[in-house]
């Protein structure tokens, strides 16, 4: 029995997460958090501390 897909084997993925972005995106505007902690702030956050880890610099939470 063959698969179906949407658009093709390759495509349908990327179409998926492409959805759930948007609906991702539709919601967060929909539905806004407070100031310092939407995704992209929290996200610089972790992303600060990773690269700050091999530092002997100490982090503040």
């Amino acid at each position: 029995m063959s698969q179906a897909y949407l658009i093709s084997k390759r495509m349908d993925p990327l179409f998926g997460m492409a959805i759930g972005i948007y609906g991702y995106y539709l919601y967060e505007k929909e539905h806004p958090r407070p100031q310092g902690k939407r995704l992209q702030e929290l996200m610089m956050k972790r992303w600060k501390i990773r690269n700050n880890a091999g530092s002997s610099e100490t982090i503040e939470k």
